[in-house]
């Protein structure tokens, strides 16, 4: 598969939208980029053809440039429709707000069960709807941030009391597939 040119906000190579939502949620998702220079694209196809979804996804989000250059803030929902996989990708810029929590919520809750039943209308815009912040999603656990907050207190204190060369890598991964 060769990463396509995208050419719209939401692109339904499915061709599973009706042309009325497709274009009500392309215009949505349009008013909210020049609104907020957010940019969330839409990509539904057919089939992975063997590939990782994620693989497909981080493709099409990097040629593409999803996002403002400088701030990375873009988001891209890739749907494969066949399959009923869909996943959730966001620029490094929106990683605090579009944190895995919030996107799995999303995803599990939200999509999901629009995805499964087959209403891809009602999905995209539940999508835009969560992208212009109209649908109420659970915030940020607190414990998210006290757990990296002691975590590192007590990385500082284990390296200073033991003088080793200790390299810690948290991997924080904001894409959900499921």
């Amino acid at each position: 598969m060769n990463s396509p040119k995208l050419e719209h906000y939401v692109n339904d190579v499915s061709k599973v939208l009706s042309e009325s939502v497709r274009h009500e949620t392309n215009e949505r998702l349009k008013n909210h980029d020049t609104q907020t220079t957010v940019q969330s694209v839409v990509y539904l196809f057919p089939h992975r053809q063997g590939r990782e979804l994620l693989d497909i996804g981080l493709e099409i989000f990097n040629e593409n440039g999803i996002g403002q250059k400088d701030t990375n803030n873009g988001l891209l929902l890739i749907v494969a429709t066949e399959e009923k996989k869909l996943r959730i990708i966001t620029g490094k810029g929106m990683e605090f707000e579009w944190n895995t929590e919030k996107c799995q919520y999303i995803v599990e809750q939200i999509l999901r069960p629009l995805l499964n039943a087959g209403k891809y209308d009602e999905m995209i815009k539940a999508w835009c709807d969560c992208v212009e912040g109209k649908r109420k999603v659970p915030p940020r656990k607190n414990s998210d941030l006290s757990i990296v907050f002691f975590g590192s207190i007590l990385l500082f204190l284990l390296g200073a009391l033991g003088g080793s060369s200790l390299r810690v890598f948290i991997i924080y991964d904001n894409s959900i597939e499921l």
